[in-house]
């Protein structure tokens, strides 16, 4: 009776055990630009995403008023982060999805006068800005390498 007890438990805990896929690459191959309508909201058709930016532009300038017309840049790194910037920031915002939220994982400091034109390029093991002065190669934990050009 005890064994097929424990063979019971055993079968049921089997069947409720999750199921991983992996390797698993959650990159984009390019970044995306998107503009602010009048209320904030930026709209990707090729990935259907739709979000608010402006707690993004308030965090970055102190108030939101300005988030419509504004361009921001975005791209999806092989973990799954989303990195944004846009011009004249001064930092780089990590984000991840969570139960229909993009939740901030963080902020990593660019330039203390803003970026002139900034640009991302998918890269094998980072993402890559482009500022027109410096090129950085960012992962979801900051700056892994610094490069001048």
């Amino acid at each position: 009776m005890r064994v097929l007890f424990f063979a019971l438990v055993v079968f049921i805990l089997q069947a409720c055990s999750s199921v991983i896929l992996e390797p698993a690459d959650f990159s984009w191959p390019a970044e995306v630009v998107m503009s602010a309508d009048n209320d904030g909201n930026v709209f990707e058709k090729r990935y259907s995403m739709t979000f608010n930016i402006k707690p993004l532009i308030k965090a970055e300038f102190g108030d939101s008023v300005s988030a419509a017309g504004k361009e921001i840049r975005l791209i999806r790194n092989k973990n799954g982060f989303y990195f944004i910037v846009s011009k004249n920031f001064k930092n780089v915002y990590t984000f991840l999805m969570k139960d229909g939220k993009l939740k901030s994982s963080g902020k990593i400091e660019i330039s203390e006068t803003g970026i002139e034109s900034p640009a991302f390029n998918q890269r094998n093991n980072f993402i890559e800005l482009l500022t027109g002065k410096q090129n950085f190669n960012l992962t979801e934990e900051g700056i892994e390498e610094k490069k001048n050009e």
